[in-house]
């Protein structure tokens, strides 16, 4: 007896419907739809299986080449920092040398100024002497004592 009321059927139910009214009718029509569902699921499940495998696996590769990628730049920028640290090293090694060299200079120049600064006062001092006893033999000559 047929209901006033419509009745809707799930897509499965709809399928296995069509999948039954295509092959033929009966028990063992039922059954080879039915198999023929499972086979087509399996071999879906197998696809998604492999499209999953060939992606894990393309994931695996692009770390492996992004750790290479890395490896090789953290390598790249220690030889820079490296190369620059030799650079700077001997930058300041003649940085070094030639405040050295200027330091040995001033020390030589201090003694020169020293010694020069000594024999001035000597220098004055005899000239001072020089002076007076000019002064006293100008006046012996002069006759006026």
């Amino acid at each position: 007896m047929e209901s006033a009321f419509p009745t809707f059927q799930s897509d499965a139910q709809s399928s296995m419907a069509a999948s039954t009214a295509a092959v033929g009718s009966g028990a063992a029509a039922a059954r080879v739809g039915m198999k023929q569902q499972i086979a087509d699921m399996e071999m879906a499940a197998a696809e998604t299986a492999a499209a999953l495998r060939a992606a894990v696996e393309r994931a695996a590769a692009d770390k492996e080449e992004l750790a290479g990628l890395i490896g090789a730049m953290e390598n790249k920028l220690m030889a820079e920092i490296e190369r620059l640290r030799e650079e700077n090293n001997n930058h300041f090694a003649a940085l070094r040398a030639g405040i050295d060299a200027t330091r040995k200079t001033l020390v030589v120049h201090k003694g020169e100024a020293a010694v020069h600064g000594e024999k001035l006062r000597g220098t004055a001092a005899r000239l001072g002497t020089m002076d007076d006893r000019l002064t006293e033999l100008i006046l012996e000559l002069d006759g006026t004592e």
